[in-house]
């Protein structure tokens, strides 16, 4: 799979972020991912997700609607200010793209570790997309706190230390993930 190809697949979410180095910066996290982070299903158990989110693109399919609730989730919580909403989208469209793993890992079983896998491409993207640290600490943020109370162990922090952010796009992901428990 081409990066342009990559790009193709969230034209239209990266269509809503406003800030050309935010977009720039997504453009260049999925040059660092494998295509299996793209192509994969959302849940390696079947169990998580919609069942159109468990076959071939199915991580997509569910990037796509996270993108949607977070958006709905920062009405909830009254984020009006577009730099935050960018950072949203942002994080809502890379956040399970470490799914699967990378190198070494990439055999193992990561329902936990795929948010921390990810810390590594958002950095490597960074020093090429001219992202201001701040903007940058907040989507690695968003990121690797996506899983909540569930997430790794040794990145868990009090409920209380969540930022909005963090939990708009926790809270997002997790209604969406659990749309298949309404049906």
């Amino acid at each position: 799979m081409t990066d342009k190809e990559k790009i193709g697949l969230f034209g239209k979410e990266l269509g809503l972020i406003k800030d050309r180095k935010i977009r720039y910066f997504v453009k260049e996290v999925f040059t660092h991912i494998p295509d299996h982070g793209f192509t994969i299903a959302a849940s390696t158990t079947g169990k998580y997700h919609l069942p159109d989110e468990n076959e071939y693109l199915g991580n997509v399919v569910h990037a796509r609607r996270v993108v949607k609730w977070v958006l709905l989730m920062a009405r909830a919580y009254a984020i009006e200010d577009q730099l935050d909403l960018d950072i949203l989208v942002a994080s809502a469209i890379i956040h399970d793209l470490g799914k699967a793993g990378f190198k070494e890992e990439a055999a193992i079983h990561t329902l936990r570790n795929h948010a921390s896998l990810m810390m590594e491409p958002i950095d490597k993207a960074a020093e090429t997309a001219e992202l201001q640290v701040e903007v940058r600490d907040k989507i690695k943020g968003c990121v690797l706190y996506h899983n909540g109370l569930w997430t790794e162990k040794k990145n868990a922090k009090p409920k209380s230390e969540f930022t909005t952010l963090e939990w708009c796009l926790h809270m997002a992901d997790y209604t969406t993930s659990k749309m298949r428990d309404l049906l």
